[in-house]
């Protein structure tokens, strides 16, 4: 029995592996066979068992006992008679005299753990049915920053899609890691300054013509007092134009 095997007996069964043991010493006793000897002969009977943990403990004991590799591994083929080529292969592998004396291959780097947690800069997808104002479920982003809720203690995720201009907060149960390796993971294109006639928009502040989160194209920009600048909307299929600022809207990709 190999030594790890017997110490788990100890623990489990103290008596068991007094006996055992007290059996051990008896088959030993004034035995004429020399240590080194009586080591190889058990690396022979634990190769014919197939038992790999009996064969590395006894392949240790003769070595110490004053036993080369070659004899050890001499011990073990001459099981192979009468156990047979299965029962051998079996005990010969990790543990064996012969894998001892030779370097361990190289082991293959462990695969790094899968990122769980979002941060600034990884990109992220709308899941389904939690789509915002801007940016839709199913639509791929950046998250630009990550700050709490002073208020309702919530941490909002600030996302900027490619083709979507306008920036657009949600929270984590709204968001699911995307692969950096993602075709629309590309550079955050810079949003357009300035405005202009043909642009196309959409509503933050909903005025009579074009309610709020609707599409507007501009229909021309105005200079108004103060410097106020005005921006005429129309909505998509009419001619009527609603004057609106610039705090009113975001920017939007063209139909």
């Amino acid at each position: 029995m190999a030594e790890d095997s017997l110490e788990q007996l100890g623990r489990r069964f103290p008596r068991v592996r007094q006996a055992y043991q007290a059996m051990v010493r008896a088959v030993e006793g004034d035995a004429p066979l020399n240590d080194k000897t009586r080591q190889l002969v058990l690396v022979a009977v634990a190769a014919a068992l197939g038992q790999r943990e009996a064969l590395a403990h006894h392949r240790d004991a003769a070595r110490k006992a004053g036993a080369s590799d070659a004899e050890v591994e001499h011990a073990v083929a001459l099981a192979l008679p009468l156990a047979g080529l299965a029962a051998v292969a079996a005990a010969v592998g990790p543990g064996s005299a012969s894998a001892a004396s030779q370097p361990e291959p190289a082991q293959a780097p462990a695969p790094a753990p899968k990122k769980t947690k979002i941060e600034e800069g990884d990109w992220v997808t709308i899941k389904e049915g939690q789509g915002g104002l801007f940016i839709k479920a199913g639509q791929r982003g950046q998250v630009t920053k990550i700050v709490k809720g002073k208020a309702s203690g919530l941490t909002l995720y600030y996302v900027k899609c490619v083709d979507v201009p306008q920036e657009e907060k949600f929270v984590l149960d709204d968001l699911a890691l995307a692969s950096p390796d993602s075709p629309a993971a590309a550079p955050l294109a810079a949003a357009k300054d300035r405005l202009e006639a043909g642009d196309w928009v959409v509503i933050t502040h909903g005025g009579l013509l074009l309610k709020l989160g609707e599409r507007g194209q501009i229909a021309r920009v105005e200079q108004g007092p103060m410097n106020i600048t005005f921006y005429y909307l129309r909505k998509p299929g009419m001619d009527a134009e609603e004057k609106y600022m610039r705090t009113d809207f975001e920017p939007a990709p063209g139909p």
